[in-house]
């Protein structure tokens, strides 16, 4: 499943509306088990990254029904990128990068030029969804509820530990343990 920017701009998803998305691409098999994801997404300010980053960490999680086992971040020197590598329990992996853009948070709206992409890396294919970060989010989505996951999944980290191990990582400069 390959989503363009052009089919995104007219859909204006919310970030539920996204994971939601591929779940169900997921659901059909075609893409077979996750077994990595790669998300970039476009922040209005650095200091709102940890935070950003732990939510999203956590919804990316659920998609492969398994939890976070370590994390290891790098930041910019500029501090206006921050990168995201996780491992996952069941040895997945998921990459996220954030990048701060000041000129959306000058814009009436808080909406101009931030770039989001999203792909998943199945045994089978891809699922790929690109767009403006816009489109995707709101702040109640992204510190909203978590998704409903299945039983079994009650275990994982919130997102506030999460954001806490990305902190810890992140002032250590190694990698820090989840699970």
């Amino acid at each position: 499943m390959n989503l363009r920017q052009e089919e995104l701009q007219t859909m204006h998803l919310s970030l539920s509306d996204v994971f939601r998305t591929v779940e169900d691409a997921l659901a059909t098999g075609q893409a077979g088990v996750p077994v990595s994801a790669r998300m970039q997404w476009s922040i209005r300010a650095a200091a709102e990254a940890p935070a950003v980053a732990a939510s999203l960490l956590s919804r990316l999680s659920s998609l492969f029904r398994s939890s976070l086992s370590r994390v290891m971040v790098q930041q910019h020197i500029s501090g206006e990128v921050l990168n995201v590598l996780a491992t996952l329990v069941g040895g997945q992996t998921i990459s996220l990068s954030l990048f701060s853009n000041p000129a959306a948070a000058g814009s009436a709206d808080g909406t101009s030029a931030r770039a989001a992409d999203l792909l998943v890396v199945g045994n089978h294919g891809v699922i790929r969804l690109e767009g403006d970060s816009a489109d995707f989010s709101s702040a109640s989505d992204l510190h909203g509820n978590p998704p409903e996951q299945p039983e079994q999944l009650a275990s994982f980290p919130s997102p506030g530990e999460v954001e806490a191990a990305l902190r810890q990582s992140l002032q250590s400069n190694s990698a820090v343990k989840l699970a």
